[in-house]
């Protein structure tokens, strides 16, 4: 089923602003088209100052962006004595290593770790946690317990919200000729590297056709991965079957969360105009 993004209150994305291109001054409005996409899960974080992936201290390790809320953790043990390891402690922080708290203890551990953020009454799983591996010998020695101001050893930020995109109807490009202006509009605090893909079909599920053809080696039909830009000029195909097309925009994330608007109606591609030539008058005597 369609379920239209709807962002209320303070979250409402504003309409994208396109500069007109040269010839396309004073062209009416674009009505937008309610996108198919997954909606962000209710309760959503919002970008939170101490959540988002950025920080001043130099010595903080950059973030490993996933989109999933249990994962393992490997690590390697240093100064192991004859007695080995009898227990492990996994240490969080939510505020790059300000305060810090025990969030599970392993006996008898093995790495890699499973670790768990779903657990402990975590309402808040999205945005980015620090971590730290305190070993306990089978002596029951350790290291200092983390204080607050140690920076994590890793980072991860959580991302399990799809980017939220939306498709606007094409217009002619006035300045070149059998070329549509596809545009769109794509949100999300992760966006990846060249996060959109563009792909037309005759039918609203497919079989999708790249806009744009990747040219990178093994990747024959595949669509090619663009900068979120807004637009994009589509130069028609000449052998194109049918002058109806649905299309779709795809946006990912660092996370590999993906989230796709589809048209709800064909789009008419056809730019040819017709024109009347070699007039001649017939039937009308000599």
């Amino acid at each position: 089923p369609r379920v239209p993004t709807e962002n209320k209150g303070s979250d409402t994305i504003p309409q994208p602003e396109f500069p007109p291109r040269p010839g396309t001054e004073g062209a009416p409005m674009i009505t937008p088209i309610d996108p198919v996409v997954a909606a962000p899960p209710v309760g959503a974080p919002k970008n939170d100052p101490v959540n988002v992936n950025t920080s001043a201290a130099s010595n903080l390790p950059a973030p490993q962006v996933i989109n999933v809320t249990s994962f393992k953790m490997a690590y390697e043990v240093e100064d192991k004595g004859a007695s080995g390891v009898s227990k492990a402690e996994v240490y969080l922080t939510r505020d790059d290593g300000r305060t810090w708290k025990q969030w599970t203890a392993i006996e008898k551990p093995e790495s890699p770790l499973v670790v768990d953020l779903a657990k402990n009454n975590n309402t808040q799983i999205e945005g980015v946690y620090g971590f730290k591996v305190l070993l306990h010998s089978g002596a029951g020695l350790s290291r200092e317990v983390p204080k607050g101001g140690e920076a994590p050893d890793l980072r991860v930020d959580v991302d399990v919200t799809p980017p939220i995109v939306k498709i606007y109807l094409p217009v002619p490009d006035a300045t070149q000729k059998d070329t549509m202006v596809l545009r769109w509009q794509a949100v999300d605090r992760n966006l990846a590297n060249d996060p959109i893909t563009l792909e037309y079909s005759d039918g609203p599920k497919g079989p999708w056709l790249p806009v744009v053809m990747s040219d990178s080696i093994g990747t024959t039909g595949v669509a090619k991965r663009l900068a979120n830009t807004g637009s994009y000029g589509w130069k028609l195909p000449s052998n194109l079957p049918n002058p109806k097309v649905y299309l779709k925009v795809s946006a990912r994330d660092l996370a590999g969360n993906i989230a796709e608007a589809i048209t709800q109606d064909p789009i008419l591609v056809d730019l040819n105009k017709p024109a009347a030539v070699k007039l001649n008058i017939v039937g009308a005597g000599n």
